[in-house]
């Protein structure tokens, strides 16, 4: 996305900086937020992505997941028309974080939802991993496990990992 932001002169630049919750989160009371801040800082120009980001809801008074939600969202105004924010993540949990906060579903107006891999689209995953790591399959392991990944996609369940599965297929 930062590349195709830069492509097309949305941003200065094609720099992409990916967090978790990990990246943001400290556990001592006042250091969450100067750190988010600094994070956020180095995206400017470009993307900043926050994978998994529903985990940033609160999960008691001692977890700063709030905090850091709370230290982005006046951000996202400073930085309005200087920088991307993504948050990533399964669509009920993101739904339940920008619950947590009435200024991130004004702030996170667009919602982009990726289909489901197929089982032929994660066989076809599984081979370029394999071929990345000098292996083949076999033709008896490669219908194993094209049966293996149209099997998985067609009794999915509302947890379906999709590329997830593949790696740990592989």
């Amino acid at each position: 996305m930062a590349d195709i932001f830069y492509a097309l002169d949305v941003l200065p630049t094609n720099r992409l900086v990916e967090v978790t919750r990990e990246d943001l989160v400290i556990g001592y009371v006042g250091q969450t937020a100067p750190n988010t801040k600094e994070k956020v800082k180095t995206a400017i120009g470009g993307v900043f992505f926050i994978d998994e980001a529903y985990t940033l809801k609160s999960g008691g008074p001692n977890d700063f997941g709030q905090e850091a939600t709370n230290t982005i969202l006046p951000m996202m105004l400073d930085y309005k028309g200087k920088m991307v924010f993504i948050a990533a993540g399964y669509p009920r949990e993101i739904q339940e974080w920008i619950d947590t906060n009435s200024g991130l579903e004004s702030r996170f107006t667009k919602t982009i939802y990726f289909e489901d891999y197929t089982g032929r689209e994660m066989a076809d995953i599984l081979r370029m991993k394999a071929s990345k790591d000098q292996l083949t399959l076999t033709p008896e392991a490669d219908s194993v496990m094209v049966e293996y990944f149209d099997n998985l996609y067609a009794n999915r369940g509302r947890n379906f990992a999709n590329a997830r599965e593949v790696n740990n297929y592989f």
